[in-house]
């Protein structure tokens, strides 16, 4: 499972998985902003990598309420 808040990847996504559906039963691409993720709605992973953690995060993500690298890093620990 991935997540990315690009539309370029996101489109390049679909258009692999509409080609080839059968990728789609092993790997499957989210479109949205991780920082908001919720944990109710996450499953439990063996194995969670936060690649691009502390890159992306700035004070705009506070005007919504998105989590902090911290807190997001706890998150995705809590489901793992």
């Amino acid at each position: 499972m991935g997540i990315t808040a690009t539309r370029k990847e996101y489109d390049t996504y679909i258009d692999l998985v509409t080609h080839r559906p059968e990728l789609a039963r092993t790997y499957c691409v989210y479109f949205g902003e991780i920082y908001t993720a919720n944990a109710a709605l996450l499953p439990t992973f063996d194995v969670v990598t936060l690649c691009h953690l502390c890159e992306f995060r700035t004070e705009e993500n506070d005007t919504y309420g998105a989590l902090t690298d911290l807190e997001l890093t706890r998150l995705f620990t809590e489901r793992t």
